[in-house]
């Protein structure tokens, strides 16, 4: 599957495409959107690295580093993507998924087919053998990682889209406009109001 988004930043924002509901939800949206990446895959990556904890962190014995926070980045790749400061820094769930999802879009930009890029976030680059992906010792773990990362993808797509519906229907059933239902909800989810283009960005968000 393709993960990319190739419509602008701000059709992405407004496009509903995570729910609320979801941990972090308005910074993954917002940070995923700006590196033109669904934020699905960031969520699905998130669940299966840390659970949405922010405090995990984990020593890589075969590369001597610490995957830290909610993307389990390592400190290395990182500073490679461009941190800079004290790495106590990278368990800001801010801070680690606007890192953690930079590498994720180069890996997108150089494996364009999602589940080599998403094999490569995990392991450090796509090998396929025996009918799955591997790492470098040759453990399979790594294709339970992609099944597991798009499965995760997929429930947050459809829990999103069946959210959406559910609202669409309401504003139906009540004779107004999907984006003028009667308490607003809908407004607050596409970060949208009459007259103005996002104006809920950055402020008054939570996570």
């Amino acid at each position: 599957m393709n993960w990319m988004i190739h419509h602008s930043v701000a059709w992405c924002l407004g496009a509903h495409l995570l729910s609320p509901t979801v941990p972090y939800a308005h910074t993954i949206t917002q940070i995923s959107c700006q590196n033109h990446i669904n934020p699905v895959l960031v969520a699905g990556i998130i669940a299966q690295e840390s659970r949405f904890n922010p405090g995990k962190r984990r020593y890589e014995r075969g590369i001597h580093d610490t995957s830290i926070g909610l993307m389990q980045i390592t400190t290395r790749t990182a500073r490679w993507v461009g941190f800079h400061g004290p790495v106590r820094r990278l368990f800001n769930p801010r801070v680690n998924i606007t890192y953690g999802t930079r590498y994720l879009a180069l890996l997108l930009r150089k494996h364009p087919y999602g589940a080599d890029a998403i094999a490569a976030y995990n392991a450090g680059r796509p090998r396929w053998r025996h009918g799955g992906y591997v790492n470098s010792r040759g453990s399979h773990n790594v294709e339970h990682y992609v099944l597991r990362v798009e499965s995760w993808s997929r429930h947050y797509k459809i829990m999103a889209h069946r959210e959406f519906e559910t609202m669409v229907a309401l504003a139906k059933k009540q004779h107004t406009s999907p984006l003028m239902n009667a308490d607003g909800r809908l407004f607050a989810w596409l970060n949208w109001a009459p007259g103005t283009l996002y104006p809920n960005i950055g402020r008054g968000m939570t996570d």
